[in-house]
């Protein structure tokens, strides 16, 4: 790799980290209030905490985040390595498009304050 081609990499990888949005707090009350500070998949409201539904951390669209209960996250993660482990994908994204389903979409457009 070149000096030329070292450079473009470092600012495609600035590009890439200007867009992603931080999780912030005022971006996880909105995540709560827009799921009744509740889990979303059983409805506790004991030690509730935003989980990314496609898993990844650095992906804080309102449309990706959801308020689960830390029982319920820990049985997604176990979900999630075992359809690893099996290749079982498709169940993994059929719990992934579950979830995406339970946010509402007239939130995924809030603007977010700097």
């Amino acid at each position: 790799m070149n000096l030329e081609e070292i450079k473009a990499k470092i600012n495609q990888i600035r590009e890439e980290k200007e867009k992603i949005i931080p999780l912030t707090e005022w971006l996880k009350r909105q995540v709560y209030k827009r799921d009744g500070y509740k889990c979303m998949k059983c409805g506790s409201k004991d030690d509730v905490w935003i989980h990314h539904i496609d898993h990844d951390q650095t992906n804080n669209e309102m449309t990706n985040l959801i308020s689960m209960c830390n029982r319920c996250n820990s049985k997604m993660y176990k979900v999630k390595k075992m359809g690893e482990k099996k290749g079982r994908s498709d169940k993994i994204r059929k719990t992934d498009n579950h979830l995406q389903s339970m946010t509402k979409p007239s939130y995924s457009k809030i603007r977010i304050p700097k």
